[in-house]
């Protein structure tokens, strides 16, 4: 959980930032609870980024409340380009990054308290956890038919090895195309590995290993509408 605090001579704040000029600012809206003496109160707060210039997403409290809690946020890039979203906890002057991750078109950062932060992509699956150590899972995504999509952008800071997608084919035979595009370029065909694959009908693939590096992207393609798109890594290390 994200706490901030205020005294009569110091506040704290929660803030983001981006780490360019954007085309078109994103959107944002939090929610967060006030712990002060007296009952709970749930306060929200929402705008717009202001590029390089930090907004505040929850408020330094008053000095007579105990604290200000973060609920939930979230932030969506409407950008055709990807954009460095940064939270950063602001204590009385001093700023402290808390998060950075680059959110491709139509990707949304979410925060909820339950749960921590997370990325959901344009079709509203889980892009990335921010925790991953071994072998797991790092995005599934059902694309739309004969739509290039991303699939995982490997964040800031961050690496894999030994990457490798589990295509599930729901229905009836068909095909589809994997690609890796290095720091998140145009499509191009120099970036497949694998391209227009037959799948049976209710059939499984695994594909070769891959390794990337930040801000790489793993694109995917499927004739119909019916595949399952599983990213796996062995690794992801800052």
């Amino acid at each position: 959980m994200l706490n901030v605090t205020s005294t009569t001579t110091a506040t704290q704040s929660i803030q983001i930032v981006l780490g360019g000029a954007p085309v078109a600012e994103l959107a944002w809206v939090s929610s967060y609870e006030d712990l002060g003496p007296d009952d709970l109160e749930l306060h929200s707060q929402d705008g717009v980024t202001a590029g390089t210039t930090p907004v505040t997403i929850v408020s330094a409290p008053d000095p007579d409340s105990n604290a200000f809690q973060l609920k939930s946020f979230m932030a969506k890039n409407q950008n055709s380009a990807a954009v460095t979203l940064i939270v950063q906890f602001n204590d009385n002057a001093t700023l402290r990054e808390l998060l950075r991750v680059t959110l491709s078109q139509h990707d949304t950062l979410i925060y909820e308290q339950a749960s921590g932060w997370r990325v959901l992509n344009s079709i509203g699956a889980v892009k990335i956890a921010f925790t991953i150590t071994d072998t797991t899972i790092l995005a599934q995504v059902n694309p739309s038919a004969t739509t290039l999509t991303d699939g995982l952008t490997v964040p800031a800071g961050f690496f894999i090895d030994d990457g490798h997608v589990i295509v599930a084919n729901r229905s009836t035979a068909t095909s589809f195309r994997l690609s890796l595009a290095p720091n998140g370029i145009a499509d191009d065909v120099s970036q497949y590995f694998a391209y227009d694959l037959p799948i049976r009908d209710n059939d499984v693939y695994d594909s070769a290993l891959f390794n990337a590096d930040a801000l790489d992207v793993v694109r995917v393609y499927a004739t119909l509408a019916t595949l399952t798109f599983s990213i796996f890594a062995k690794k992801k290390v800052a």
